[in-house]
């Protein structure tokens, strides 16, 4: 069969493309080839050299650095003063790993006895004591397995601290600057190779091939039906031709891409529409006077509770009204009123949830029938933290009164308990003032307890800095008074634990949440009059999406405290109103003082947890605190030590207090302990007579008026005598002034009122810290 002249020309630019391009191709390959060869070592052994040369010298500077330290001990002849060596030391390790830090990627690790790492520029997993087998020769950089690590490295000996100072880069990023120079090497020369391999091509498509092939595409298109334009060429009888022909098929074509463009248009029109309406966050609906939806976007789907799948076709949102006056709005008012409506109303899904929507509707008439549009959102989230927020404000108000009562208060019950106690220590034990005394500082110590329960409900009366067990809080609550008095108010209440072996720890004070659970199940137990069953749970839970009940807890890993009755339960509206001071439904004088609840509140607050409640009346409660964890282990118990240990060997205590009542009882104890007390009233007082004459140590106010406050008097004591130590006391718990004088330096923190024990123990233990 012949072959066209048209199919001869489609394929000769074909045969000429190849003969050009291949000789060039077949060269610019063997030039590279020779390039990459007798370039690429070169570069590389210049890089490693470098890489070598560089860790050389942070050895060799980390050498220096060692020798300088300890020729200054030399020169100072203080070799065998260990603290100077520890000092000298640090400093050296400190020169060595901000040496380092200059080189890139070079990482410095000091050993010292050949088996332990004193110092490290790199994070290094844990490693056991063993024998560090490393090479002979110091003077090279050799490959080595460090620490089951691949390394480039060199080291230097330091003979008089018996240092290995090793300096070393990870194999990987020792070969990463020559495998990055090898393939910028290959992808240049290849990319320049294909560059011009392409442009060659390119050019000479456009200039030869293109035009022979438009000319015989063209003739094919018409023979289509396609009306598409031959490209135009010279004034030639074929030229002319063309351009005839051209002409003619141009109106055709005009008319036909017209009504393309507007087909597309509409098209995309309706896309866009669409798209905006299926994804959309708020839901969309098309709804007819029946209230049957005739179209409805996902979310509306599922603001309802169906997925798109699961419906018929045939929901009337008119079903799904909550209350009967809603839906009868809905239906007939609304659709008589062509102007935007907005209301809030409650809903209810299939399931039987109930949630409020805020909806705004329009009607409007399309081709003859009335229509609306609906747009619904769900306000039951917001609706909630609204409450929330309303609900931390009105606590916050509270307790901001509460604490400054409490505070006050503080200060007069450290006569009532401090007094009582060192009049009992000179008392024989047969003295029928002991009696009486005893019930002052017992009553003391109690109204002490409501004190600290006011403070935990203001929020300012907690110091979470122990490690702390939730099953031990259990545990001890399980075996101690508080629950044998208990039983014997409730003997008809039963207590079911069920704790989990493998709890975490969590940063906490110890007395408030054991507070915290004997109120949870003082309050349990009242709920149940006929008796019943209390469980107490502990788990680890991992919240791996927030959680939004009571409080809305966020993700994170948690030890949680679950306590549960049998009991009344809780009506729903009461339950916005439980955690607030003095709220109960109990009657007046049958139990506590109405701060339970809110000393729980305040004690999961201040311990960064959250409160989860769930309630059936008739039914029970559920109380479910969530803490954060901690890795942090808990500590060991230090037995306790006699007064007589604690007393002081005649050392000047200044004590700082704006009330005369606290500096004489504070001066009074001092003075039993064995200390020469010196009192005065303001912190511009306590500052004049450091400036004359510096105490041994402190006992100093935080909250004095007027005048400056325990932390400013400290800070200009400090100046004055630096290393000044002492006692800072407060009414209120550990507070952020307190933690800025302790990191000061202060020495303990002690909250009123306190006992003389308690006084003597930190005294103590500020003295042993010093000497």
């Amino acid at each position: 069969m012949a072959t066209s002249p048209d199919h001869a020309l489609i394929r000769i630019p074909n045969r000429i493309v190849y003969w050009i391009i291949t000789p060039v191709v077949g060269v610019g390959i063997l030039f590279a080839v020779l390039f990459i060869r007798y370039t690429t070592p070169t570069l590389s052994r210049q890089i490693t050299d470098q890489i070598d040369s560089n860790l050389k010298l942070a050895s060799e500077l980390g050498l220096e650095a060692c020798e300088d330290r300890f020729n200054y001990l030399l020169e100072l002849r203080l070799e065998d003063d260990l603290a100077m060596n520890a000092a000298l030391k640090r400093e050296a390790l400190e020169e060595i790993t901000s040496t380092t830090s200059a080189f890139r990627n070079i990482h410095a690790l000091v050993i010292e006895d050949n088996r332990t790492i004193v110092e490290s520029s790199q994070p290094l997993p844990p490693q056991p004591v063993t024998e560090f087998d490393l090479p002979l020769r110091t003077e090279t950089v050799v490959s080595y397995r460090l620490l089951d690590r691949p390394v480039r490295m060199h080291y230097r000996f330091f003979p008089f601290w018996n240092w290995q100072i090793i300096t070393y880069i990870e194999q990987k990023d020792y070969l990463g600057p020559v495998q990055l120079v090898e393939r910028s090497i290959y992808f240049g020369t290849f990319g320049v190779l294909l560059l011009l391999t392409v442009t060659l091509t390119v050019v000479f498509r456009k200039f030869v091939a293109l035009p022979l092939k438009h000319l015989v595409a063209g003739t094919h298109a018409v023979a289509e039906g396609h009306y598409q334009a031959l490209p135009e060429r010279g004034n030639d009888e074929i030229g002319q031709l063309i351009f005839d022909f051209n002409q003619m098929i141009a109106s055709l074509s005009a008319k036909d891409d017209e009504l393309k463009k507007m087909l597309q248009e509409v098209r995309q029109t309706e896309e866009r529409f669409r798209t905006l309406f299926e994804s959309a966050p708020i839901g969309f609906a098309l709804i007819e006077t029946s209230g049957r939806m005739l179209e409805a976007n996902d979310a509306m789907y599922r603001l309802l509770g169906f997925k798109e799948d699961q419906t018929d076709g045939d929901l009337r949102f008119n079903d799904y009204f909550y209350r009967t006056e809603d839906a009868e709005r809905f239906g007939g008012g609304l659709f008589k009123t062509p102007s935007l409506s907005k209301f809030e109303c409650d809903l209810l899904r299939p399931d039987g949830q109930r949630w409020t929507a805020r909806l705004t509707a329009s009607s409007f008439t399309l081709a003859g029938e009335s229509l609306m549009l609906v747009i619904a959102e769900d306000a039951s989230r917001e609706l909630k933290l609204v409450a929330q927020l309303q609900r931390a404000q009105k606590m916050e108000a509270i307790g901001t009164l509460a604490g400054g009562v409490a505070h006050d208060l503080n200060n007069i019950l450290a006569a009532t308990v401090g007094y009582p106690e060192m009049l009992l220590m000179d008392l024989p034990e047969d003295s029928p003032l002991r009696g009486p005394l005893e019930a002052i500082k017992h009553s003391g110590q109690k109204a002490a307890v409501i004190v600290q329960d006011l403070l935990t409900m203001a929020r300012r009366g907690i110091s979470v800095s122990e490690v702390v067990n939730l099953n031990t809080i259990v545990d001890e609550y399980q075996n101690g008074s508080e629950y044998k008095r208990l039983e014997k108010h409730h003997p008809d209440i039963r207590l079911d634990v069920q704790l989990t072996n493998d709890l975490f720890n969590i940063s906490g004070s110890v007395v408030h949440l054991s507070k915290t659970l004997m109120n949870l199940v003082s309050n349990a137990a009242e709920a149940m009059p006929v008796g019943g069953t209390i469980t107490i749970t502990t788990e680890n839970r991992y919240v791996d999406y927030p959680i939004g009940n009571y409080d809305a807890v966020p993700e994170g890993d948690y030890a949680v405290l679950r306590v549960a009755d049998q009991g009344t339960g809780i009506a729903r509206a009461d339950l916005d109103h439980i955690f607030e001071p003095f709220f109960s439904r109990k009657k007046m004088g049958e139990s506590g003082t109405g701060l339970g609840m809110a000393v729980v509140y305040g004690t999961v607050k201040d311990h960064q947890g959250f409160i989860d409640v769930y309630s059936e009346v008739g039914r029970g409660t559920t109380f479910t605190l969530y803490f954060p964890i901690t890795r942090e282990r808990t500590g060991e118990a230090v037995p306790l030590q006699s007064l007589d240990n604690l007393k002081g060997r005649g050392e000047t205590v200044l004590v700082v207090d704006d009330m005369a009542t606290q500096r004489q009882i504070v001066a009074d104890m001092l003075t039993r302990l064995g200390y020469r007390a010196v009192t005065v009233a303001s912190g511009e007082e306590a500052v004049a007579y450091v400036r004359n004459a510096p105490p041994d140590l402190l006992v100093l106010d935080m909250i004095m008026d007027p005048g400056i406050d325990g932390l400013e008097t400290y800070r200009r004591i400090v100046q004055i005598n630096p290393g000044q130590k002492g006692i800072i006391t407060s009414g209120f718990s550990e507070t952020k002034r307190v933690r800025e004088a302790e990191a000061l330096g202060i020495g303990k923190y002690l909250k009123k009122p306190f006992t003389i024990r308690r006084l003597a123990e930190a005294l103590r233990a500020i003295v042993a810290d010093t000497r």
